[in-house]
């Protein structure tokens, strides 16, 4: 995809937080947009001062007025205070030290129910991603982690990038040199409570789950943290090749007969509730280490496996 600046329109770039830990970043890849939330309903025919008064009004944004008004200004562009997004401009969505994806920004949609069941943001920018996979700021080069005008200041929700037409094209050019395996720095996160939020971050970029997809309901409520009558399920999954359903537990700290009823649980769940006529449902769990109760009990379960992760974590005296 070019980028170049077409009669008296500039291409503005965007540094944009995908949550907390990436969370969004999901269902921004699959629904092809970008968000923000804060709703106070369609802003079409509302004139700036009635958009204040909404904003200022809402007991839930408390003391963010000034905050909430400078992003939704931004985003929607209903003045010409800020600097505003425009169809052409270019957004780099980024999560914890890493960059999940890089768009070309079009049209503002406002979506009354929210982009899922879970997610109510209802304020839109559709996105043309480009085919880039996340990465980790250490795997480019330094200039991009220390003040300059390639700094990547990955703080607030939303900022603009100052950033030429050059400048950019300079940092595709880096990307696409990357070696990728898995972002090196979300496979040595920190804490075992952060790799559900990897796994669904990184999803397709893992080898072992090519063929398996997230679950998304009629609803739009996508397979993480699932609602059961039994519980959350961890992630469930649709395989692509036979259409089974998959449910993956986490074990963390669990202990290893409590996991393995839960897993049971869940599955039973959706094979009752969700499964249709002739499709099965299995279970994944993953754990930090195959130990000897994990290992037997498993023997005669047939219908979950088990997969093991590792952290390492380091550190370096200079």
């Amino acid at each position: 995809m070019s980028i170049k600046e077409e009669g008296n329109f500039m291409v503005n770039y965007w540094l944009i937080r995908a949550a907390e830990y990436g969370k969004l970043w999901p269902i921004w890849k699959e629904e092809k947009l970008i968000s923000v939330g804060w709703d106070i309903g369609d802003l079409s025919d509302l004139n700036e001062d009635e958009i204040f008064r909404r904003v200022d009004n809402n007991p839930t944004f408390k003391q963010k007025t000034p905050y909430i008004l400078k992003i939704l200004e931004q985003f929607i562009g209903y003045n010409n205070r800020n600097e505003k997004m425009q169809e052409g401009d270019i957004a780099i969505i980024f999560g914890p030290s890493c960059i999940y994806g890089i768009g070309k920004i079009g049209e503002y949609v406002y979506r009354k129910d929210g982009i899922s069941e879970e997610i109510k943001h209802t304020y839109c920018r559709k996105i043309d991603y480009f085919d880039i996979k996340p990465f980790n700021l250490n795997s480019l080069d330094k200039k991009y982690r220390q003040s300059g005008k390639f700094y990547f200041q990955l703080r607030p929700t939303m900022i603009q990038y100052n950033i030429s037409d050059n400048d950019f094209k300079e940092l595709l050019n880096d990307i696409s040199k990357i070696e990728y395996s898995l972002p090196k720095g979300m496979e040595k996160f920190h804490l075992e409570s952060l790799l559900e939020d990897f796994l669904v971050a990184t999803w397709d970029n893992i080898e072992e789950f090519k063929n398996l997809q997230i679950y998304k309901s009629d609803k739009g409520r996508i397979g993480k943290q699932y609602p059961t009558k039994t519980g959350l399920i961890d992630i469930l999954c649709i395989d692509k090749k036979n259409n089974d359903f998959v449910v993956f537990e986490l074990k963390k700290d669990k202990p290893t007969d409590g996991v393995i009823g839960q897993i049971k649980r869940y599955m039973g769940w959706v094979k009752e509730e969700l499964a249709k006529d002739g499709q099965n449902v299995r279970g994944i769990i993953i754990a930090a280490v195959n130990d000897d109760k994990l290992k037997y009990a498993l023997k005669t379960i047939t219908d979950v496996k088990l997969m093991t992760y590792s952290i390492n974590f380091q550190l370096k005296q200079h």
